[in-house]
């Protein structure tokens, strides 16, 4: 059976009891969710048709308007290594936040699957941020979960 939206649905409902640390899990729309994790990081996960994919993303810092040449040289660098390699690139979003966004196939996922999806995600997002915090300013106290990931595995 292929993987779509309606089994991401049903992932959904179950990963706030598979992750003690999510505070809120809110559908947006019919194929978009907000996470809020209780060390106020929150990221997105999104369903996609074409091709048929979630996509996860965050905020991860923002850059000082004098730090910002530096900054966006890293994140270039950083998404041509990237190119080839992982399915996350690093972006700009909203009022110039630097955004991390990955995609994942899930074909035959269970909620452990994505639950380690969302851990690995929210690891990887957290050693970026080292890029935004070295000349600018992080989002939060604590862009992205250090050790939620292990607790994660741990579950």
């Amino acid at each position: 059976m292929a993987f779509g939206l309606s089994e991401l649905q049903h992932l959904m409902h179950q990963l706030g009891p598979a992750i003690p640390e999510i505070v809120i899990i809110l559908q947006e729309d019919i194929d978009s969710w907000q996470l809020d994790f209780d060390d106020d990081v929150s990221m997105r996960i999104e369903w996609h048709e074409e091709p048929a994919q979630i996509v996860m993303s965050c905020a991860i810092g923002r850059a000082e308007a004098n730090a910002r040449e530096p900054v966006y040289a890293a994140l270039l660098e950083a998404n041509l290594q990237l190119t080839g390699v992982a399915r996350m690139k690093l972006a700009l979003g909203p009022e110039d936040d630097v955004m991390l966004i990955g995609e994942c196939d899930l074909a035959d996922a269970t909620v452990e699957v994505l639950r380690d999806k969302v851990a690995e995600f929210l690891e990887i997002a957290a050693k970026f941020s080292s890029l935004v915090a070295v000349s600018g300013v992080a989002v939060d106290e604590h862009p992205a979960p250090t050790d939620l990931a292990h607790n994660i595995h741990r579950v």
